[in-house]
């Protein structure tokens, strides 16, 4: 996924660590724009007639609050 300047700048992140979590700090319209497609994404499926998992949902949490990256989250 090809990522713009404006993107890039939103995306960019510091990250730190606390014990063997990784913490990400992600800007507010970043985590807005994760949110929404998480959401947009869960209603496609649910519509289909699907129900995501927990664990699912516990890895859209973790994508949401920056916790883990975009490919990251596509390699779970």
């Amino acid at each position: 996924m090809a990522i713009d300047a404006d993107m890039q700048k939103d995306v960019d992140r510091e990250t730190t660590y606390s014990g063997d979590h990784k913490i990400s700090a992600i800007s507010n319209s970043e985590r807005a724009r994760r949110k929404k497609a998480i959401e947009f994404a869960t209603a496609s499926v649910e519509l289909e007639g699907f129900n995501l998992s927990e664990k699912s949902r516990e890895f859209n949490r973790r994508f949401i609050d920056g916790e883990i990256s975009l490919e990251e989250y596509v390699a779970i």
